[in-house]
């Protein structure tokens, strides 16, 4: 009898931690991409995100210099799912380049090196920035929206 419990604890502490460690792979509740700008690819999921009014963030604009833009803040980190393979950072700035390129926006800084670059779209008669910082090589990645 007390084996059998044993198994049958084992049993649900095992898919307990099965469903948690698939849960931890995809897209945190409420989140989803930026309009218009998805992420890479697949093989990366929303592990953070956060909305603001009112805030603000500090653009890199060139090597040592930066804009403050204030207005609707939205914050994505995404992360590599196991054992997907890393994509290049060039592959992801890339990615963005061509996306902000199709709304017809600009490239305002790019820094391999530092891993960050900084982009304006046009939308509603404004121009919204969003930065990419790559992290651990390529593990993870975010992207800083902000709407004035």
């Amino acid at each position: 009898m007390i084996q059998q419990n044993m198994k049958a604890l084992f049993i649900v502490v095992v898919l307990f931690l099965s469903t948690f460690t698939l849960s931890a792979q995809t897209d945190i509740a409420g989140s989803s991409d930026y309009t218009g700008i998805p992420r890479v690819t697949n093989a990366y999921y929303i592990s953070e995100w956060s909305e603001s009014e009112g805030a603000s963030f500090d653009f890199t604009t060139g090597k040592e210099t930066s804009e403050t833009v204030k207005g609707k803040k939205m914050h994505y980190e995404y992360l590599l799912k196991k054992g997907s393979p890393i994509a290049p950072k060039t592959v992801l700035f890339t990615h963005y380049i061509n996306k902000v390129k199709a709304m017809k926006g600009t490239l305002v800084f790019e820094d391999l090196n530092d891993n960050v670059a900084t982009f304006k779209i046009p939308r509603n008669g404004k121009e919204v920035w969003i930065s990419v910082s790559i992290f651990e090589k390529g593990t993870n990645y975010t992207v800083t929206v902000v709407e004035p």
